[in-house]
């Protein structure tokens, strides 16, 4: 009864969570206070000057928004309206809120259903169409798209001239064209093995904090917060991580009978996420939005949505591609490419596209982003860096996918960033004993994996923690010790 009635609680107390504190100072509220200094109510809990209620606070903050968005939703079938066919890959979006989606291969869409919204339907090649969107309108809706074809020109500007961008006997389009056909045959798969090593750091942190926040009262109570605060080396800016995930593991691939696995030979959780006893899910739920992604897919699979990837089988239609520079990364010798959506409307990436200038035509480095406002839930900005080195036998591999998301959740939890460093290491191609293989499972666990010491860390990082991330079990103790927060700790572990 006692565990009914605490799950009880939680739901009851969600409603109140999203609609408090609108148009005041958001660091009160992120660091365990009111915006009037008095101390939160009873059934909130501040955890390392996080306000979070009950011990799935963390999870429940960053998702609940999201879940609640799509209680009720629309599906939207966009097709050509001359001759039916389907677009692929269409997207729409209610421009006043900042969400958006975009079509699978098929032309379907699903987004929230936002009556009295008007909902703005986008592809390349197409003019937009807006729908007003009523509790009237039905469940299932087909939009039709006309034709559009000065669209297909662009227009781009650059040194205070236009330029009509023309694909056809554009060097550009015909490299990328080169690009995405040799990706075939540089593909692992094609081997009859192959394994390497992941490790992987996932941070979160309060984003963003001011010299005035840091001279105020809350951290004047509380000094051992500003040894946490630190400079975030991918924004510049002042950041208090409060937890850091670290997994090690072993990715087997076999191509006859064909199976792949993950291996987990280490995994820690530090911080917030450890003391309130849900590291492994934090840790599981960050990775489910925030996936790994791969360059070579032709859609890469990111924040529930799918967006082309620079050099997938659509990127010629959905980009734009410039020839920037020819430099040389370390000794390699590249081709730099810009690319951006042909249609601005569009979501997808930006950035810029390292190609080695030789007969492999392999991705050497990406850089690229989504930019702000691109309507994707929750993200106010989000970069990835990926990088590919050669192997002894002559393939290219990915070596280093990092990823940096600043969030902008909800009025409680305005300034969040997430930092995910992965590097690979150790590739191999030589057969993979069976037993690696065994079982049903994709991924499986070493018996000592949670266990592991200081020196298993310290022999596997591709990265190094900061001072605020190795400090983390001293940031959790120092919370232990504080008046404040021993309720806290005596709540959580209960």
């Amino acid at each position: 009864m006692a565990q009914t009635s605490s799950l009880r609680t939680q739901h009851t107390l969600l409603p109140s969570l999203w609609g408090r504190s609108r148009g005041r100072a958001n660091l009160p509220l992120l660091l365990g206070t009111s915006p009037t200094g008095r101390r939160p109510r009873s059934h909130w809990k501040s955890f390392g000057g996080l306000l979070l209620p009950g011990k799935a606070g963390i999870m429940l903050l960053l998702f609940f928004f999201t879940l609640a968005a799509s209680a009720q939703n629309l599906r939207c079938y966009v097709v050509d309206s001359q001759t039916g066919d389907s677009i692929p890959y269409a997207n729409a979006n209610y421009k006043s809120l900042r969400l958006g989606a975009s079509a699978d291969a098929s032309g379907l869409l699903v987004i929230a259903r936002k009556a009295g919204q008007q909902l703005t339907v986008t592809a390349v090649g197409y003019k937009a169409k807006r729908v007003r969107i009523t509790t009237s309108t039905p469940e299932t809706i087909k939009v039709a798209l006309a034709a559009d074809s000065r669209q297909l020109e662009g227009v781009v500007v650059q040194a205070k001239r236009r330029h009509k961008y023309s694909r056809k006997d554009n060097p550009a389009v015909e490299l990328m064209r080169r690009v995405i056909a040799a990706k075939k045959t540089t593909d692992l798969s094609n081997h009859d093995y192959y394994q390497y090593d992941k490790y992987q750091k996932v941070t979160m942190a309060i984003n963003n904090l001011t010299p005035d926040e840091l001279e105020g009262s809350l951290f004047a109570k509380s000094p051992w917060l500003l040894d946490q605060v630190e400079v975030c080396a991918y924004n510049n800016k002042l950041i208090l991580p409060f937890s850091v995930d670290e997994t090690l593991t072993q990715h087997v691939y076999r191509k006859s009978p064909r199976d792949e696995k993950d291996i987990i030979k280490g995994q820690s959780t530090k911080g917030i996420s450890k003391l309130i006893q849900t590291g492994s899910a934090l840790n599981t739920v960050v990775k489910d939005i925030f996936k790994d992604i791969d360059l070579y897919d032709d859609q890469i699979n990111l924040l529930q949505s799918r967006f082309p990837s620079p050099i997938g089988s659509t990127a010629i239609s959905f980009y734009h591609f410039y020839i920037d520079d020819t430099l040389y990364i370390g000794k390699d010798k590249c081709i730099r490419l810009q690319f951006m959506p042909a249609n601005q409307q569009d979501f997808g990436f930006r950035g810029e596209l390292y190609v080695l200038a030789d007969s492999s035509l392999h991705v050497r480095k990406c850089d690229m982003q989504l930019p702000a406002n691109t309507g994707v839930n929750f993200v106010d900005a989000m970069k990835f860096g990926q990088e590919y080195e050669q192997q002894p036998n002559g393939e290219w591999v990915l070596t280093t996918d990092n990823m940096v998301a600043e969030l902008k959740l909800t009025d409680l939890f305005q300034r969040v960033i997430v930092i995910r460093t992965t590097g690979m290491r150790n590739y191999a191609f030589a057969p993979i004993p069976d037993a690696l293989f065994k079982g049903k499972a994709k991924l499986k666990y070493d018996a000592g994996a949670k266990m592991r010491d200081d020196s298993f860390w310290s022999e596997h990082r591709t990265a190094q923690l900061t001072k605020s991330e190795s400090g983390m079990d001293d940031f959790v103790s120092k919370m232990a010790k504080t008046r404040r927060f021993r309720w806290v700790m005596f709540g959580a572990k209960a």
